[in-house]
């Protein structure tokens, strides 16, 4: 005994004979009623047992399980308040638990508040294995998104290339900068012409702040969403 189990690989299991007086176990099992195997793979031990009236066999079999591995991702790195992104749960596992919010699926829509570190979990006879996804949220408020006067943006959401349109009055004399999630400034761009063309193809996706400031000391804020 037992008869069948299942263990995690690189672990041991023991198995028991009974009923006899001499034992031979299989796979340099030994001659005690007892035998440790550690197997890679599912395996059929088998033991041979005497006694007075004669010689009797029985085997046990063994599977093997590996530790699951479990990953998660978002389809959106930043959200406005009120919006949805869809967060994916991969890897060798088959079952999937939520939190917060107990969903039990491997893609689940979520719709947050404020930026949440969501969790998913999954577990077999190895152990339980985790992953975690955050998702940044940004109150966006008193964002204009294409609404700035002498101001034009596009395509926005982008997946690089981008077209930034201003008013020939403020040619050469506005800057641009872009903030990620965190409020890092990741571009800075004097627009000196009408018509600038900029490659943002290696932001990472999500959403961005941009500022265009006057000479001045006028500021205009927009928002740009960068995706793949």
């Amino acid at each position: 005994s037992p008869l069948s189990s299942t263990v995690c690989a690189a672990s041991s299991i023991t198995l028991t004979a009974s009923g006899a007086d001499t034992y031979t176990w299989s796979a340099a099992g030994g001659n005690a009623a007892s035998a440790v195997f550690t197997p890679t793979a599912m395996t059929t031990y088998t033991v041979e047992g005497t006694n007075s009236c004669g010689t009797g066999s029985t085997t046990a079999t063994i599977d093997v399980t590996s530790p699951l591995t479990i990953n998660a991702t978002t389809s959106s790195t930043m959200l406005c308040a009120g919006e949805t992104a869809t967060l994916t749960a991969s890897g060798t596992a088959s079952s999937y638990t939520w939190a917060p919010g107990g969903q039990t699926t491997a893609i689940v829509a979520v719709t947050p508040t404020t930026s949440t570190v969501y969790t998913v979990s999954s577990s077999n006879i190895c152990g339980v294995a985790t992953a975690t996804v955050t998702q940044n949220v940004s109150p966006c408020a008193g964002i204009q998104e294409l609404e700035l006067s002498n101001i034009s943006v596009y395509p926005n959401p982008s997946t690089g290339i981008v077209t930034f349109d201003i008013s020939a009055d403020l040619a050469g004399n506005v800057s641009l900068e872009m903030y990620d999630a965190i409020g890092k400034l990741v571009v800075k761009e004097n627009l000196t012409k009408e018509h600038t063309v900029l490659n943002l193809a290696k932001l990472e996706e999500g959403i961005y702040i941009f500022k265009m400031i006057k000479n001045n000391g006028d500021v205009k804020i927009g928002r740009f969403v960068k995706h793949n």
